[in-house]
């Protein structure tokens, strides 16, 4: 039998008759068979001189894969071995790779800051033992950097700094996944033409300003429901629509949604506003024609009272919203 790390046990790795020699009948051939690779409990080597490990991985044939890696180390003396990879009590192939990490000691106290911008995390773990820095990792989206790869960092390359200091690192997670949400509202028949307004973070969005005449023949959208798709990939958001009547000029927001994007799927965040009561808040001031009003019959107008026949706050049905729809 032979101890082979390139054949798997019970394959023939030799005879000790040459192939194609006659021989007679009954005849014992002797042949040898592999053993497989030979498989060694790895010893702890923490606290070992470099050259004491080295000495004893070479006595137990575990010398043929050894890369030796150096950090700084407050804890263990220089040269000596501070761990290896893999553990202690690892079974392992004499081929397999290990690593042993020895110390530099102290080197002073103070260490110079490496540039850990595009590398992958792994290289950058490394690279915190070896420079004796700690490094913290916040994750975020980018288009065109490989997940886990470092983006940026808190303190720049070549920065003397006090050993273990800490350093920020910004990852990347990978190409930013795309959340919607659909805000839906139901607006009740109220007479005049009004303008919707939507707002993101109180930014005004002029390219979905809207001016309807909201009486029940008027152009509101189907249902009377307004619709307003959003989509982020990260972050928490206010979206607010703010309504305008035209005759008086008055402005109120009508809703406002808050919503994170920062799970599986948009959500929103906390009860989502409704101001019930802002179509008669904006409505206070009399309208001066029949179209304006929406009515059939002009309005007879003797001072500016409120209005009596409109919609009242508790008029106006109890549920606003419809189902949010998810995507």
């Amino acid at each position: 039998e032979y101890e082979s790390s390139d054949l798997p046990p019970g394959v023939i790795v030799g005879q000790a008759v040459t192939p194609g020699t006659v021989i007679k009948g009954r005849k014992q051939v002797v042949v040898i068979v592999s053993l497989g690779a030979k498989v060694v409990d790895l010893p702890d080597y923490t606290m070992f001189s470099l050259n004491d490990a080295q000495i004893d991985l070479k006595n137990i044939g575990l010398d043929q894969n050894v890369t030796i890696k150096r950090q700084l180390s407050r804890d263990v003396q220089k040269d000596h071995v501070i761990k290896n990879d893999p553990p202690a009590n690892t079974m392992v192939k004499t081929s397999d790779p290990i690593v042993i990490y020895i110390s530099n000691g102290m080197e002073g106290t103070t260490t110079t800051v490496p540039s850990f911008v595009g590398l992958p995390l792994t290289t950058a773990a490394e690279l915190e033992a070896q420079y004796g820095v700690h490094i913290n990792v916040t994750y975020r989206p980018d288009e065109n950097v490989p997940a886990n790869t470092v983006i940026s960092q808190s303190i720049p390359a070549q920065t003397q700094v006090d050993f273990g200091a800490e350093i920020t690192l910004v990852a990347s997670s990978g190409k930013p996944v795309i959340k919607s949400y659909t805000i839906a509202m139901v607006i009740p028949p109220y007479p005049g033409h009004y303008t919707f307004e939507y707002n993101i973070d109180g930014v005004r969005q002029d390219n979905l300003t809207a001016t309807y005449d909201m009486s029940e023949t008027g152009n509101m959208p189907d249902n009377r429901t307004l619709e307003w798709a959003v989509s982020e990939a990260s972050g928490t958001h206010k979206y607010a629509i703010y309504i305008t009547n035209n005759a008086t000029q008055k402005r109120a927001m009508y809703g406002e949604y808050t919503l994170t994007f920062d799970g599986d799927k948009a959500a929103t965040v906390g009860e989502p506003y409704l101001n019930r009561g802002v179509l008669a808040d904006v409505a206070d001031l009399p309208v001066t024609t029949a179209t304006e009003a929406g009515l059939t019959e002009p309005p007879v107008v003797t001072a500016q009272p409120e209005p009596t026949d409109l919609p009242t706050h508790e008029d106006l049905t109890p549920n606003e919203f419809t189902t949010p729809q998810f995507s």
